[in-house]
């Protein structure tokens, strides 16, 4: 066999031996199967005026989770701000990347609950004690 095909037959060998980092890009999105460690404690400065604090998150380099502190974003007007953060999904951890969005709708009529029923059953009632209110049995 030939040093160059000696060489390749090595290097497809050690390629095998150590498995790339599981990640994948779905539609924009980056998928990763291992979950991001826990949040840091993060001092909130004191707030500013026309800014709103983005939090600090986890952002996947490629390799492994990298700390991104956090900082301050302007404020957008009729827009509500979504940090950076990861939700679990069928196929692993999906990154939601940190942006502003509009509000949902809002929704027609009392609320997006019924009104609770009334109890069916108040409790039981008690005599009135003599010259008192009702009270419970002694």
């Amino acid at each position: 066999m030939s040093r160059i095909a000696t060489c390749l037959v090595v290097a497809a060998l050690a390629a095998g031996a150590f498995p790339a980092p599981a990640a994948a890009q779905v539609s924009g999105s980056i998928v990763i199967q291992n979950g991001p460690p826990a949040p840091r404690y993060e001092v909130v400065p004191r707030p500013r005026h026309g800014y709103v604090w983005a939090p600090g998150y986890w952002r996947w380099n490629g390799y492994r989770h990298v700390w991104v502190p956090g900082y301050w974003v302007h404020n957008h007007r009729g827009r509500i701000y979504t940090p950076g953060h990861w939700e679990q999904g069928p196929n692993g951890w999906i990154f939601v990347r940190p942006g502003w969005h509009r509000p949902p709708p809002p929704v027609p009529g009392p609320g997006p609950y019924p009104p609770a029923a009334p109890t069916p059953y108040p409790g039981p009632t008690y005599p009135a004690p003599p010259g008192g209110p009702p009270g419970p049995p002694r």
